[in-house]
């Protein structure tokens, strides 16, 4: 069982900062890139200083900004905010209602306090390996639905540093989502509802589709077997307020007041019931057997803080940080490794700094540079993030390369024809998809989904669930003129065929101009082969005017006999 420790003194604090916290594994995190953008530089930080200090607001330009304040400041800890319209710290210079938030990570928050009703070797804020088995089955069942129902990849779980863990999901669909959306996407995921006064918190088991095998047998390993849940008269009674047949519940009443008997005995005994009251088939047998699996569910389904994920401006600790009450980091959880996963032992901030004296100590002697967090425990943990922060950047590098290629396509083609009204919101289309009623036998369609459910059972599900629905047909003027919509509808068309135009011919003289500038730049080089020369027996293809040759008899002076230049002939 975990203990409290002492207070931690500012010394420490200031000393883990500098020398421990992974600044540029967060700062990727939430960036998404190695260069600092929007989703960083717009992001709400919130400090806790000394003497429970609250300072909200704050936002920084880089990284290293961000190391430094948090050196100056050296608070307990530091939350997490969304990414607003525009910086935090100048929200004051911002016009009045334009400051807003924009982008959030879908978070939950999972709390053990929440399953003191049903835990027997621990209470309050104290958790030991086996309530931990809680957390691990809800991280498990949560875990599996978001990536099977929604379609979500790069989720985070982070273990809360003392009796929780959170869960920080950075798909852009999720970011995006409103607080309406998230509101509608938390109710569907919500199974357990009501306080410590209501018995029955499940009701979604009639008539649905049996429960998986797995989470029955971790019920019966851990509720039966490990805790004994209903072992106790007080655990039994709880048990048989959640049965709604009397005479089955006076039978076991009887039965069990006089034997001393186990948990998984009882359980049995409840099944014998149901072959006493004619099997499953019949109405009193059904409705055992339904209200068997509703205990299954109260007892193992995660029991969600719906407020932490209803709304985007809900700050959330940070991970790294150390919890002020156990000093505990708190360290990225592996889910798939979930069940090894001991809250024990995790790394406190007195060991690491304790490791990392004796690190130095070792580097005094091999002259390799290494990161100080690389030289003690919390070096698994700090991978673990980066490799998540990986996989996001990797997605993030490929939808830009993606963008790129379909920029032509998309200037081309994607020209709407469709109907004048106004168009369906996607708020409006997110909310019909994520509404349908809590376990139904249709999940809901993912965020990138554009068909709302239209159905008229969804409708009243969704009036019956207490949320405004919108009808479709009230989204169109039904009163306009055939002229006005046609006239609309060339308005909407004509600047996509002007632009696609205009595209065009640009295209065109951008490839006459790149074509003229390759050939000018061939001849230069002398890369054309040169023109083919004629042989001298051929004509010539050039054909010039032969000369007159103009043939003049010489002077009898100017010849001899022989007909040799000489000098004039002379008389005697």
């Amino acid at each position: 069982m975990t203990s409290e420790k002492e207070p931690l003194t500012p010394e420490l604090m200031l000393a883990f900062y500098r020398r421990l916290y992974p600044f540029k594994s967060v700062f990727n995190w939430l960036n998404h890139e190695h260069t600092p953008t929007k989703l960083f530089t717009q992001r709400e930080f919130a400090f806790t200083l000394q003497g429970d200090v609250y300072l909200r607001y704050q936002s920084f330009l880089s990284v290293d900004e961000l190391k430094k304040q948090v050196c100056t400041m050296n608070p307990t800890r530091f939350e997490i905010g969304p990414m607003y319209s525009a910086r935090p710290r100048d929200r004051k210079t911002v016009r009045p209602g334009s400051f807003t938030p924009l982008l959030r990570e879908l978070v939950f928050d999972i709390d053990m306090t929440d399953y003191d009703s049903i835990r027997t070797c621990c209470s309050d804020a104290a958790i030991c390996n086996r309530c931990w088995a809680f957390i691990s089955i809800a991280v498990r069942v949560l875990d599996q639905g978001i990536r099977d129902q929604f379609g979500y990849k790069h989720l985070l779980w982070v273990y809360s540093g003392r009796r929780g863990i959170h869960l920080w999901i950075s798909d852009k669909e999720a970011m995006t989502l409103t607080d309406e959306q998230r509101k509608a996407l938390v109710g569907w995921m919500t199974v357990i509802q009501g306080g410590k006064e209501m018995h029955k918190k499940v009701n979604v088991r009639v008539k649905s589709n049996p429960l998986p095998p797995s989470i029955k047998e971790r019920f019966v390993d851990l509720i039966l077997i490990d805790q004994e849940c209903f072992q106790s008269e007080s655990g039994y009674e709880e048990l048989l307020k959640l049965i709604p047949d009397n005479i089955a519940v006076s039978n076991l009443r009887t039965k069990w007041r006089s034997t001393d008997c186990s948990s998984e005995e009882k359980w049995t005994d409840i099944k014998k019931e149901i072959r006493n009251a004619g099997g499953e088939n019949t109405l009193r047998g059904s409705l055992i057997f339904a209200a068997m699996e509703d205990i299954i569910l109260q007892y193992t389904y995660p029991r969600l803080d719906a407020e932490v994920s209803k709304h985007r401006n809900h700050l959330l600790k940070a991970p790294f940080c150390i919890h002020p009450k156990t000093g505990r980091v708190c360290v990225p959880v592996d889910p798939r490794t979930i069940e090894k996963f001991n809250p024990e032992n995790v790394p406190t901030i007195n060991q690491l700094l304790q490791e990392l004296d004796l690190g130095s100590q070792d580097a005094t002697q091999n002259s390799e540079h290494h990161s100080d967090w690389e030289k003690t425990s919390l070096k698994p943990y700090v991978e673990l993030m980066d490799r998540h922060v990986l996989a996001l950047m990797e997605e993030v590098r490929k939808s830009k390369r993606g963008a790129g290629r379909r920029f032509l396509i998309l200037t081309f083609f994607h020209i709407s024809v469709q109907d004048p009204g106004p168009r369906r919101s996607q708020h409006d289309t997110l909310t019909h998809s994520f509404l349908p009623a809590a376990m139904s036998t249709n999940p809901p369609l993912p965020p990138s989904a554009t068909s709302p459910l239209t159905t008229p059972a969804a409708t009243s599900s969704l009036v019956a669930s207490g949320t405004p629905v919108t009808s479709s047909a009230n989204q169109y003027d039904s009163g306009s003129s055939g002229s006005s919509a046609t006239m609309h509808t060339l308005s909407t068309v004509m600047p996509g065929f002007l632009i696609a135009f205009v595209c065009v011919i640009s295209i065109f003289l951008a490839c006459g101009i790149a074509h003229g500038r390759r050939r000018r730049a061939m001849l230069n080089r002398q890369v054309l082969p040169p023109l083919p020369r004629y042989p001298s027996s051929y004509a010539s293809p050039r054909r010039t005017k032969k000369k007159k040759r103009i043939l003049v008899k010489p002077k009898l002076w100017e010849v001899d006999v022989k007909g040799v230049h000489t000098r004039p002939v002379t008389s005697t």
